[in-house]
Order: C-alpha cells, then structure tokens, then sequence
C-alpha cells in the first residue's frame, strides 16, 4: 500500500485485491466499460466531463483517458467510491491486427509500452513520486466493441491484453480535488494529458441512467 502525504489520498498497491479483484482485474474492466460505450457519448472523446458517469456501476468509478491529446473535464462522484484511472495506458487486439496469438498481443502492449518514458501525476498538487512501480499488465481478456465503437471497427467481440501506468486511488474525503496527469513516448507520437476537477459528493444517489445505446 503506498500512502500519499496529503490528507485522504490513499492508494491501493499494485498486488492488491480492491473488493475481490485485482488491480490488474480491474484495468480489463476499465477496458470493458470504455470500449463497450458507442462513439457519441463516449468518455474517450469528451472534452469537458459530461460522459464521466456514463455506464458507472459497482464500488469503482472508472476515469477515461483520451485517445491521443488533452482533454480538461469536470466530473461529480460519489464518495464512497474508489477511483480508478490511467496515466497512459495502450491494449492489443485481434481485431485491430495486433497478433495472431495470446502471446503475439501480450507481446505487442509491452513492446509499445516500453516506449513510455515521460509520466507525472499530482492531485490537488500532491506529486506521485513513483509511478514506475504502477505499471500493470491486465489479464487477456474478450471485449465487446458495440456499433459506432469509438475504433472504428465492426461491432464485434474480440480477445484483448493491455499496460499502462495506472493509478488507483481509495475513496476520497467529500470535497474539490484537481487531478492533472501526462505521459508520452520518446519519440512524442504518443502524448495523453488529463486535468479532472473532481467533486466528490457525500450525499451524490446514483441515479440509473438508463440506455445509451
């Protein structure tokens, strides 16, 4: 368990079980809910916040990242929930050609992965001083990809793996926080920046949000 110096930020170590999965579990669920919402109102594209609770369910609220860029976002959560959410992060696939095997894909998310080499991440300031330690590879798992996924792809179920530098915070305090985060490649042709502004609500009910499908 690795601890923050700010009052109420706490994370869950890599190696842990956060209610009865692993971490690593958890990025494939991260995956899951990311890849199952169509284009439209997909966290992926959001450029302010407004599809941060589309498809929120369970004791985990999911953050999304951006495929490629910055994206500033504002986003209301519960506080009793934990937050899960990507510094940078990439997965391998059948259906985008990334290999012809379990191992073939495996092998494709740590290859790109091992490009990553600039990171950083703060809330309300609060440095992460040891990223490194967070990099998770998730287990291969199958993904649903709806119509209008935000890939491009024909809706389709295919088999997945993925890295990236995550980190996993412990239900915050009710209050704001201001979560910044940024990570790319040597080369620069990947560059991800995230700034949240984050409420964490105490007396937030989790409303159904019916179909966005």
């Amino acid at each position: 368990m690795s601890k923050l110096t700010s009052k109420g930020l706490e994370l869950f170590a890599p190696d842990s079980r956060p209610f009865g999965r692993t971490s690593a579990e958890w990025t494939a669920e991260w995956w899951k809910w990311v890849l199952s919402i169509p284009h439209p109102k997909n966290p992926l594209i959001d450029q302010n916040g407004e599809n941060c609770a589309n498809g929120q369910s369970g004791p985990v609220w999911f953050l999304a990242g951006t495929l490629g860029g910055s994206s500033k976002r504002s986003c209301t959560i519960p506080s009793e929930k934990a937050i899960l959410f990507p510094i940078i992060n990439v997965e391998a696939c059948f259906a985008e050609g990334d290999g012809m095997t379990d191992e073939e894909l495996v092998d494709r998310a740590k290859f790109d992965m091992d490009q990553i080499t600039n990171m950083h991440a703060t809330v309300n300031e609060t440095r992460f001083d040891n990223i490194k330690e967070y990099r998770i590879q998730s287990p291969l798992f199958d993904v649903v990809l709806p119509n209008d996924n935000v890939r491009g792809l024909p809706a389709q179920t295919t088999r997945m793996v993925s890295e990236g530098y995550w980190l996993f915070l412990k239900p915050l305090e009710p209050g704001q926080y201001d979560l910044d985060s940024f990570g790319s490649c040597l080369a620069g042709k990947i560059k991800i920046g995230l700034s949240y502004h984050l409420t964490i609500n105490d007396n937030m009910m989790m409303k159904s949000l019916g179909s966005f499908f």
